[in-house]
């Protein structure tokens, strides 16, 4: 067991406030963007790697909840809670902090919250906003069949993205009104679902 000043009272304690607190961040930056709540959203990377960078985002946020409030301030320590452990051997004090990473893994995902795409609409600039074709990219032996690629024509400028499956074969073949966007660190693109499907 690590060492650790800190009392399993007060562990439990400092762990509720800083998952709250994580949480109530993610909200607030998962509602910070209207243009892409309940709208048909397209990446310009994979999505599946927007997953990748939302996992990793989340691990960051479990380390710094280590290092600054269970006081797991050295690579020892840090190396001591993440070894594996027979699960009957685990001591409850690193439990509780497995615990938070299952919490902070899992209630994004519940609410279908991928941090890195709202990270990414933050300070985004309006590229072009009006009717868009869209059009379907073939690809072969894509490794996740949930998720297609598509090709969106604009102001005769042609740019390819990725979307979840079901939104792709909403708008395919279809001219639609559309949002593309210069997000922080790629383009994207959304539809409103509402005002184009009864198109």
């Amino acid at each position: 067991m690590p060492e650790n000043k800190l009392k399993y009272s007060q562990l439990i304690y400092r762990s509720l406030i800083f998952l709250l607190v994580a949480l109530v961040l993610l909200f607030i930056l998962a509602n910070s963007n209207n243009e892409i709540s309940g709208k048909y959203y397209f990446s310009k990377i994979r999505i599946t790697k927007t997953f990748i960078f939302h996992i990793l985002i989340i691990f960051s946020i479990w380390l710094l909840y280590l290092v600054f409030v269970t006081k797991d301030n050295s690579i020892n320590k840090i190396i001591n809670v993440v070894k594996l452990r027979g699960t009957f051997s685990t001591p409850k004090e690193i439990l509780i902090r497995w615990y938070v990473l299952f919490i902070l893994l899992v209630v994004p995902l519940i609410f279908s919250q991928n941090i890195i795409i709202y990270l990414n609409s933050l300070n985004s600039s309006l590229l072009y906003q009006g009717s868009i074709e869209a059009q379907s990219s073939i690809t072969k032996n894509e490794f996740d069949k949930r998720f297609s690629r598509i090709k969106i024509n604009y102001q005769n400028k042609e740019i390819e993205l990725f979307g979840n499956k079901n939104d792709v074969n909403n708008v395919i073949g279809k001219k639609v009104i559309g949002s593309i966007y210069q997000g922080l660190f790629y383009e994207y693109a959304v539809i409103d679902e509402q005002e184009n499907i009864k198109k």
